[in-house]
């Protein structure tokens, strides 16, 4: 099971480890190469390690703080924020230095990943479950979504 970012995590696995992986369940998966990064995690997604680090250690914990309910809208919507999502659910974890940073990283190895990824989902022999919220407002569903006969497309 993966969600997200996890998505992409967990096609790779079963992409390159079929045998121990017998099916997968995709939540909002990140399948498809893009240009763009949803406005959500934009400020993730600095390609230089340096750079990302010194926004990390400076700016990241303040201005997520400070974008936390407008990124968080985003991604629930068209519902409502769960009440006390940022402590009880642990999403303001991710704006600590090291997640925002480590985060960042995994958005860019992604990119670089997801084209060669994309190329070999026909192959995948497992059953794979996709479900996207029906207003998402993070990744379109319909490009990241599946068809049963070619899998993620």
């Amino acid at each position: 099971m993966g969600h997200s970012l996890g998505g992409a995590v967990a096609l790779n696995l079963a992409l390159n480890h079929e045998d121990s992986v017998g099916a997968l369940a995709l939540i909002a998966p990140v399948t498809q190469p893009s240009d763009t990064v949803s406005s959500a995690f934009s400020a993730m997604s600095i390609k230089s390690d340096g750079l990302r680090r010194f926004v990390s250690l400076t700016f990241a914990t303040p201005l997520g703080l400070l974008i936390f309910d407008r990124s968080a809208k985003s991604v629930f919507a068209p519902e409502t924020i769960p009440e006390n999502f940022g402590v009880s659910g642990g999403s303001l974890l991710a704006i600590r230095p090291t997640s925002y940073f480590s985060a960042g990283g995994d958005m860019i190895a992604l990119r670089a990943a997801l084209p060669e990824m994309a190329q070999r989902y026909p192959s995948l022999g497992m059953p794979v479950a996709i479900l996207f919220g029906r207003s998402d407002q993070v990744l379109d569903p319909a490009k990241h979504g599946a068809t049963r006969s070619r899998g993620p497309r």
